[in-house]
């Protein structure tokens, strides 16, 4: 007995699109990018991303702080290590995100860094919410993104 092979392909081909389209209106619905802090133009790094400069960004739509440039030659990728912003009081950069996993890279050098969470000051009654911090070192070679 021979199983129907034509109706088969039309369905898988309308699933597949219909997946496609989720992933893909899903995927929007997440800001992404890669942001320079300290920079107000845009750079593509040496992989061929491509960085906004935080003056002027959606992300941080009234940048305080000040900006400044480095002059290390031995810095294997020059964006972002070349800028940086330096705050001197509390800053937020906002993002919009949809739930589940969002990777957040941090770029700092030398240094330490200080996280602070804080309930938005925008909705009475909001809670800072975090599930979890990973802090992993890792190599320029080992670098995936």
């Amino acid at each position: 007995m021979a199983f129907p092979t034509q109706p088969v392909t039309p369905t898988c081909l309308t699933l597949l699109v219909v997946l496609l389209i989720t992933m893909a209106a899903d995927k929007d619905s997440t800001a992404s990018g890669h942001i320079d802090c300290g920079e107000s133009s845009q750079n593509i790094d040496d992989s061929g991303r491509t960085w906004h400069g935080d003056a002027d960004s959606k992300f941080a739509p009234s940048v305080k702080g000040v900006a400044t440039t480095s002059h290390f030659n031995d810095l294997h990728h020059i964006i972002p290590w070349r800028t940086a912003r330096i705050f001197t009081s509390n800053y937020t950069y906002s993002f919009l995100v949809s739930p589940g996993r969002i990777f957040l890279r941090l770029y700092f050098c030398p240094g330490s860094l200080d996280l602070t969470f804080a309930p938005s000051a925008h909705r009475n009654g909001s809670d800072a919410f975090l599930s979890g911090i990973e802090i992993v070192p890792i190599s320029t070679s080992e670098w995936f993104l």
